[in-house]
């Protein structure tokens, strides 16, 4: 993601936010959303399905988990009765959107969560209708995605970091893809493109130069 992804101006429009819990037996839920949406978990679990280029991948998500869908991505939705989910549910128009947000990170900081709560507590007032120009809602809005960005470029710096620290503690060992993939809980081809769109280099060339 570059620079100018991060530090620039949002210009999301808000359309609807609400609380959700899921229901208490286990349903598939075939999903194309006409807008983005974000998925802030308070509770539960968190399953979605959907066909990539690379095959079939299951995105699962926890408490404190932000789950981002972009307008065009059709998934299939699974509730599990075990772990009912609750979670509040932003969606929004975002024209000019980063193109390679991941689909989950987590609320390390809980900045998304405490302004997910205040943005409910806007679209809820009796006194404030909720609409796409209410420049209070959508202030909120531009809040939590600049947030959600920032949160994006920490993970991806730390990603590197990880891998560059255990490479130098493992220096005198065999060191595969499969390893270096397993270290930072990825499938090892979604590790090795999204190391390589960091850095340039694929991970197994940082290991043979160092």
């Amino acid at each position: 993601m570059s620079d100018k992804s991060i530090s620039g101006r949002i210009n999301a429009q808000l359309t609807a936010v609400a609380f959700f819990t899921s229901p208490t037996r286990r349903i598939y839920s075939r999903r194309m959303g006409q807008m983005a949406e974000l998925i802030m978990l308070t509770g539960g679990s968190y399953t979605a399905h959907l066909d990539t280029e690379a095959g079939r991948q299951t995105i699962t998500a926890r408490a404190g988990d932000i789950v981002y869908w972009s307008a065009d991505v059709v998934r299939t939705e699974e509730s599990d009765p075990t772990q009912p989910l609750s979670c509040i549910c932003i969606y929004f128009q975002w024209p000019g959107a980063p193109a390679d947000l991941p689909y989950r990170i987590h609320d390390d900081r809980h900045v998304v969560d405490l302004l997910a709560d205040r943005l409910l507590t806007v679209a809820h007032d009796p006194a404030d209708k909720l609409t796409r120009s209410n420049p209070l809602a959508n202030a909120y809005l531009d809040a939590i995605l600049a947030e959600f960005i920032t949160l994006v470029r920490d993970s991806r710096h730390g990603m590197v970091a990880s891998i560059t620290r255990f490479i130098e503690e493992h220096i005198t060992e065999p060191i595969r893809l499969e390893t270096l993939a397993r270290h930072v809980d990825l499938d090892k081809n979604h590790f090795g493109r999204k190391y390589k769109r960091l850095t340039g280099r694929t991970p197994i060339q940082d290991v043979l130069s160092r």
